[in-house]
């Protein structure tokens, strides 16, 4: 009976014993998976929404991005929960893994993920980049970054990440060629993010500096001042930013790396099974920043719980 399962997905030289546990264990983490997926649709939903109601015309050029973002997350959100869902319910009446994954993998979904995926790595670093030049060139900002440039670069991100994604499912394209553009397209938003994030903070600290020497020098004693307080708070994006691209980033990368580098050996799907929960993990995160560092998605979250407590 053991000779007729599909091995497939499993890695060889690796105990099928531990592998076969490994995958049917790892269904436990799929209540999780669905909360955060609820959590991050209904989160994300709120801010869209609140965004949304002052119109979008009146949107600047960050609250554009973020909205592009947002929407990434949601899609992400609405796409993998009833997906996950009919993935791990299919596993626990049915040991053969390798057919489900080979199931998951041919439905539309899965391309729709690869795209929101993809997404979100782009959208994040554009919105780095916005960032870096509000800091940077503060004078010049609005004439840097105005709404048109910022809906062309998140144009841009999703049709890049459409375009990959399609390209999967196309046949006569070769999948180490896509997975090699998914893996340039991962490494070269990871790098703008982490480095702008790190550059921002530099000249935001660089400036408050240049501030409390001046005042020094004119025999005033330094103050808190926005910027500082701004700085500090800076600081604590930046380290989560990086942390939670270190979880989020390692393991993506590695089940892309791996399909690059070695197309016959199914070792990412030793590492499909969590992907997905971290990615959701993040995706409900993120609403929760906004919350904390916007003002018009602060109030007006705030007004929709009044509205509903009162109600």
């Amino acid at each position: 009976m053991e000779d007729q399962l599909d091995r497939s997905c499993f890695v060889p030289g690796i105990s099928i014993s531990f592998q076969t546990k490994y995958q049917y264990y790892t269904n436990l983490i799929s209540p999780f998976t669905m909360l955060s997926s609820i959590w991050s649709v209904v989160c994300n939903a709120a801010v869209i929404f609140v965004l949304a109601r002052s119109g979008i015309r009146s949107l600047s050029p960050g609250l554009l991005m973020m909205c592009s973002l947002t929407l990434s997350n949601l899609l992400w959100g609405l796409t993998l929960g009833p997906m996950s869902a009919g993935f791990r319910m299919k596993h626990f009446t049915d040991n053969q893994v390798c057919e489900v994954y080979s199931e998951l993998a041919n439905l539309p979904r899965e391309a729709l993920l690869f795209t929101y995926f993809l997404s979100t790595f782009g959208n994040f670093a554009v919105i780095t980049v916005d960032r870096f030049f509000a800091v940077r060139y503060t004078l010049q900002y609005k004439l840097i970054m105005c709404r048109r440039r910022a809906i062309v670069a998140c144009s841009l991100v999703w049709l890049i990440s459409l375009t990959v994604a399609v390209s999967r499912e196309i046949i006569s394209v070769p999948q180490a060629l896509v997975h090699v553009l998914a893996l340039v397209f991962v490494l070269v938003s990871t790098s703008i993010i982490i480095i702008g994030q790190i550059l921002t903070l530099w000249y935001l600290h660089r400036h408050n500096n240049m501030v409390s020497t001046l005042m020094q020098g004119n025999g005033q004693n330094p103050v808190e001042t926005a910027n500082v307080a701004t700085e500090r708070e800076l600081t604590k994006t930046t380290v989560y930013v990086i942390g939670v691209l270190a979880i989020m980033f390692i393991p993506g990368a590695i089940c892309i790396a791996v399909a690059v580098l070695a197309v016959k050996k199914p070792i990412y799907y030793l590492v499909v099974p969590i992907l997905p929960t971290l990615v959701t993990l993040y995706t409900g995160i993120d609403p929760i920043f906004y919350f904390r560092g916007n003002r018009k998605v602060r109030e007006g979250i705030l007004s929709i719980l009044k509205y509903i407590r009162c109600k």
